[in-house]
């Protein structure tokens, strides 16, 4: 059985850290840690400040009553009015307080490891959360509505019975880790070493095999080109040898 762990062989820490996923992992660990930072800055004040707060605000109470006993006719229409005013504003506060919004639900996960599918997931997973605008450790509850498959199994064995203190980027990276395998870079070689150009134009080869090179994160620019040269149509590269280009000398956005 898999387990979510934080060893760095994890496949959640072989994300080249520049690519779409690695950069959505590192924004995601930032939001989370602004959202904590925002937290502790609202937090009530201590006991001593309200307590002195307090006395104060009863003194100033005690001072007043004592100065408007002239005129208490005055004083109690003025104070009428000013709950009247008051209710209409807490009226107003509920009305602009209603979420007109209603968040659009998440393509359901069942723990495929695709990485554009994961990556579309975690983005609509967190704009999701963020719409719905609940309390941040309810977070990783909601998103777990939908899971399926081995997602679902992770979240059960894993998550559920301590649901509330896991945050959101802490929450994906295990979850890459569950379902991902470990030789996830292994096998990205293999997927590289066997896509080719084939009926498709070769902006189409090009784009797939980019984005799969990016994910590595390892080869040198020169590597890449000549893989993308070797992939390509021989009616292709036999253009291009005419044109005067070669795999050894010139970029990929030359070519």
């Amino acid at each position: 059985m898999r387990q979510a762990s934080l060893n760095p062989a994890g496949a959640s820490h072989q994300f080249n850290p520049e690519s779409f996923l690695g950069r959505a992992l590192k924004d995601l660990h930032k939001r989370d840690g602004k959202k904590k930072r925002v937290r502790k800055a609202g937090d009530p004040p201590s006991n001593s400040s309200s307590s002195s707060s307090s006395s104060s605000s009863s003194e100033e109470s005690s001072s007043e009553s004592s100065s408007s006993g002239y005129d208490s006719d005055w004083s109690t229409d003025s104070s009428s009015a000013g709950r009247h005013n008051r209710g209409k504003r807490r009226g107003k506060h509920k009305k602009s307080g209603i979420h007109l919004q209603k968040p659009i639900d998440p393509k359901t996960y069942s723990g495929t490891d695709d990485v554009s599918v994961f990556h579309r997931f975690m983005q609509d997973s967190y704009t999701y959360v963020d719409i719905l605008g609940n309390k941040r450790r309810c977070n990783v509850y909601h998103i777990s509505q939908f899971l399926d498959g081995t997602a679902r199994d992770f979240y059960n064995i894993v998550v559920s019975s301590e649901y509330q203190k896991w945050d959101l980027a802490r929450f994906f990276r295990e979850l890459i880790n569950y379902c991902f395998p470990r030789d996830f870079k292994t096998r990205l070689r293999r997927k590289i070493d066997g896509c080719y150009q084939g009926g498709h134009c070769v902006r189409v080869y090009a784009h797939k095999l980019c984005g799969m090179y990016h994910m590595l994160g390892d080869e040198s620019e020169r590597v890449q080109v000549i893989r993308l040269w070797r992939g390509m149509s021989k009616d292709i590269t036999y253009q291009l040898l005419l044109q005067g280009f070669s795999e050894e000398v010139h970029t990929w956005d030359e070519l």
